[in-house]
């Protein structure tokens, strides 16, 4: 979402790679909705917690008890190994939560780049939807491509077709550029 915020981008890149974004602020109403929808207790204590006194820990610990809202049920405990794994900032989490996340809208279409979107066709915070029901992303530059049986995370549920994704992406780059 910050590269499309960015529009002195496009005339400094060859190709763009898109993943997990969305092209403006309503994926929060879709994770909100599913949150509401799905409560987590460990979550909601720990959000509450986070809100009052935020910090690096709380912040891990937030992030990994929400791990369920943002993974398929197969890939749950390896994505909460990874997540253990990553530091944490809450300094720059609050930053985007206000001045970033809320008014977020696109502010560039790439017009020439060869560009590939994609996501888990089970992500419930950042669906491909937002961009495949976004007229304006409907070009011949754009690949727009929904990764089966994956989540949030598609590189961890289901590597192998995103390696092929990538593989098709860099092939049409590598003839865009040439051509």
């Amino acid at each position: 979402m910050f590269a499309l915020a960015t529009p002195e981008l496009e005339n400094n890149l060859l190709g763009l790679v898109l993943m997990d974004s969305a092209p403006n602020a309503s994926w929060q109403n879709l994770f909100t909705e599913n949150v509401k929808n799905n409560p987590l207790a460990e979550a909601e204590t720990l959000h509450e917690k986070y809100e009052k006194n935020p910090s690096n820990t709380l912040l891990r610990e937030l992030t990994i008890a929400s791990a369920p809202y943002f993974s398929t049920s197969t890939s749950l405990e390896k994505i909460i190994k990874v997540l253990s794994l990553l530091p944490f900032n809450y300094k720059s989490h609050l930053w985007a939560e206000n001045n970033f996340d809320r008014t977020y809208q696109a502010k560039w279409i790439p017009e020439k780049i060869p560009t590939l979107i994609f996501s888990g066709d089970q992500d419930p915070i950042t669906p491909l939807i937002l961009f495949s029901q976004a007229q304006e992303f409907q070009r011949q530059n754009i690949w727009i491509r929904d990764i089966k049986n994956a989540s949030h995370f598609p590189w961890m549920d289901n590597p192998a077709q995103v390696n092929q994704v990538f593989v098709e992406y860099c092939q049409w780059l590598e003839g865009y550029v040439a051509g």
